[in-house]
């Protein structure tokens, strides 16, 4: 994963973290810099303390955003094509309709 660094309103990188690590260790960046993690700007020396932390965060909002659902496992019918779980079963309803 690759982060940004932000000091005095300019922006830098991408940066993997090694890179970061290292131009921290050089001075080149300063521990009281931003580095977006991905989901907020950080101060670099806060990120690096836990820098996969974010992209473990990042990985679980992926996993729900790419998430599918299952519409023919997710109804559940009642009589005359009433269903008992609501909206996902409503639509589910109007999906079968048209297919």
């Amino acid at each position: 994963m690759h982060y940004r660094i932000s000091r005095d309103d300019q922006e830098y990188g991408p940066y993997t973290i090694e890179e970061l690590t290292q131009y921290v260790s050089e001075g080149s960046l300063l521990p009281n810099d931003y580095v977006h993690n991905g989901m907020e700007w950080l101060h670099l020396s806060e990120f690096l303390k836990n820098p996969h932390k974010a992209e473990a965060s990042m990985h679980s909002i992926s996993s729900v955003a790419n998430a599918k659902p299952d519409w023919k496992s997710s109804k559940s019918r009642g009589s005359g094509g009433e269903s008992n779980n609501g909206c996902l079963s409503l639509v589910g309803d109007i999906i079968d309709w048209f297919w």
